[in-house]
């Protein structure tokens, strides 16, 4: 019998994030591609902390799979050192050693050490290990986002922090997985070229056969029979604001043969902007949803909107818009010129305008009003992000294949 896989990722089911669906969907993947491949001992957060649970969520997890949950990090007033980084006794150091004793004999050991961010913790745990009991065992560091470039971090001490921390795990680990060219450029820039050479672009996937496994709800098959449905999936606070798109549905001719759907938390401060844009147009306001109805959503509009926030040349590559590509439906973003997420649009084909173009805003809202819309990303698109092509590529990382 082969040495099993160990897998550190902080976030996985059935806590509810973006990280926590791409692990669930990358282990049902290579489930998918390989019933009889490698075990995979799994050391993750428990459920709780500041993140809901999906229990449905852990119906992708393969049945093969082991689970060994550790508490996550406390609710309330935490730096955010220590919630990137686990803290000096917090979670990083319990999945350390959780990992140290799942093989305590010397000479047994996992065949491939898998890790995943964010939080950069997941890999931090990692760097402990590689560097201590599991020596020379190869190491696959999987990046989702910056870390020291991360846009949303201002804090310069947090900064060098991360920063020290990048570049030791990346000299550390055998493979470095990044989401996107542009996250690989970006966290590679300037780095020596040994560490380039360990660099593999294995992007986010989409999951076919998971669309139809949730119900929709109630309030959507009112809508099916009315007006187009544009949806837009995902919390909308902070710089990710749907003013723009308030704006553009308030100066829409009446009656308008649209209904735009959002989909997630909606940030306080955009209540009235939204109350506005309600009254002019056919807009709807919904919670957030479990994930699998979230896809049933996707699945059931005619054509689905990403909204970014404002921010020169972002690298970030939101998963959600693979997840809309999984739809098969036409898609649209409000996003910043120059970010990774409207080039990714244009290679697409689908439209995107700049979150301060209004004219443009309202001339995509015009059309989609009228009835028009454009054909989705085409056959060889969907190909690229499919579960069994991307599923290749991270179990030939990871040599499972």
């Amino acid at each position: 019998m082969n040495a099993p896989i160990l897998m550190l990722s902080y976030e996985a089911p059935p806590r509810l994030s973006a990280e926590s669906i791409l692990a669930a969907k990358a282990l049902k993947a290579l489930s998918d591609l390989s019933p009889s491949g490698p075990v995979i001992d799994l050391v993750c957060a428990s459920p709780g902390g500041e993140v809901p649970d999906d229990a449905a969520l852990e119906t992708l997890l393969p049945g093969t799979l082991r689970v060994h949950r550790l508490p996550p990090a406390p609710p309330g007033p935490k730096t955010l050192r220590a919630r990137l980084m686990g803290g000096k006794d917090g979670w990083r150091r319990a999945a350390a050693a959780k990992g140290a004793a799942l093989f305590p004999a010397a000479h047994k050991k996992p065949a491939v050490l898998y890790s995943r961010s964010h939080p950069p913790a997941s890999h931090l745990a990692a760097l402990d290990l590689a560097t201590g009991p599991f020596k020379g065992v190869p190491w696959v560091a999987h990046f989702s986002d910056p870390w020291s470039q991360h846009s949303y971090y201002k804090n310069r001490v947090v900064k060098a922090a991360l920063s020290r921390y990048e570049r030791r795990v990346m000299a550390v680990a055998s493979i470095l997985v990044f989401v996107s060219e542009a996250l690989r450029d970006l966290m590679l820039a300037g780095q020596p070229e040994e560490l380039k050479a360990k660099a593999l672009v294995i992007p986010h996937l989409f999951d076919s056969s998971l669309y139809q496994q949730a119900a929709r709800p109630e309030w959507l098959k009112k809508e099916i029979n009315g007006p187009k449905i544009m949806a837009h999936v995902g919390d909308l606070y902070g710089p990710r604001s749907p003013a723009p798109l308030f704006a553009a549905l308030v100066s829409m001719p009446q009656p308008a043969q649209l209904s735009v759907c959002l989909v997630g938390r909606l940030e306080e401060k955009f209540a009235e902007a939204a109350a506005r844009a309600g009254s002019a147009a056919l807009l709807r306001c919904q919670p957030s949803v479990p994930y699998l109805q979230s896809l049933a959503i996707m699945d059931a509009a005619d054509v689905l909107l990403a909204i970014e926030a404002p921010g020169k040349d972002s690298v970030f590559f939101p998963s959600k818009l693979v997840d809309y590509l999984g739809a098969r439906k036409p898609i649209w973003a409000i996003t910043p010129a120059g970010s990774f997420t409207s080039r990714l649009l244009e290679s697409w084909g689908q439209p995107w305008c700049d979150t301060g173009d209004s004219a443009g805003i309202a001339a995509i809202l015009s059309r989609l009003a009228g009835g028009e819309l454009w054909p989705p990303p085409p056959a060889e698109v969907l190909n690229t992000y499919a579960a069994p092509t991307v599923a290749r590529q991270l179990a030939s990382a990871l040599n499972c294949k």
